[in-house]
């Protein structure tokens, strides 16, 4: 795959053609610091922070929430077989299956939610059974498969999960934005109405210190002509 032959004389050549380890190893690598990135991501979106008593964007949303625990269950959920050899009582030698995970790749999640990742148990793997690799990595039903489908289910198409979910979003900004106009609308109309009310009241009490005022001077001249 990739390899492209130009036979331009006859005659006689060696060709050499050895896996790319240092390739596959890098690749590796660049997947683990990009899983952890994504893990720390999250995390500073979903935490609650309770020294500033302040919360993250997502702090109450499983579906951000669950992304790096359905891709970690990917990984560590797959498997590929192999065989080993063991010895019976009698020192004879005979064949087993067994199953290699993520573990035996190298592969191991510590306590704070990341990635650790052992090059040198991978690269011995890599060298010796690199079939084996490829198939826990790669193959149908492989970790880095089932990754891709599940980071296309979030990402890809308008069916998406986060898309989904940025949808709701949407939606649920525009209700609020909605009922934050109708709460307006009737702030406004219950000012002008007080408003007027307090118009009315200021008239009415114009009027009346005015018609006190004349009742006050006819009973200052009542008194004037005693």
């Amino acid at each position: 795959i990739g390899l492209t032959l130009n036979l331009e004389n006859t005659g006689k050549t060696t060709i050499n053609i050895k896996q790319d380890t240092e390739g596959i190893q890098k690749t590796v690598n660049d997947f683990v610091s990009g899983y952890n990135s994504i893990v720390s991501k999250i995390q500073d979106l979903t935490k609650y922070d309770e020294d500033t008593k302040t919360a993250g964007v997502f702090q109450n949303e499983s579906t951000i929430s669950s992304i790096p625990r359905d891709l970690s269950s990917n990984l560590f959920n797959s498997f590929t077989m192999d065989t080993a050899t063991k010895k019976d009582r009698n020192g004879q030698d005979y064949d087993v299956n067994i199953s290699l995970n993520a573990t035996d790749f190298g592969f191991t999640m510590n306590r704070t939610g990341f990635l650790d990742f052992d090059s040198s148990k991978f690269a011995d793997f890599l060298k010796t059974k690199p079939d084996k690799v490829e198939d826990f990595l790669s193959g149908d039903d492989g970790a880095f498969t089932k990754m891709l489908d599940s980071i296309n289910s979030l990402t890809q198409g308008p069916n998406s999960t986060l898309e989904l979910l940025s949808q709701q979003y949407t939606n649920e900004e525009k209700s609020y934005q909605s009922t934050i106009d109708k709460t307006q609308d009737r702030l406004n109309a219950r000012y002008e109405t007080m408003a007027a009310q307090f118009a009315s009241y200021d008239s009415m009490i114009n009027s009346y210190n005015i018609q006190s005022q004349t009742i006050i001077q006819a009973i200052d001249a009542m008194v004037a002509s005693k």
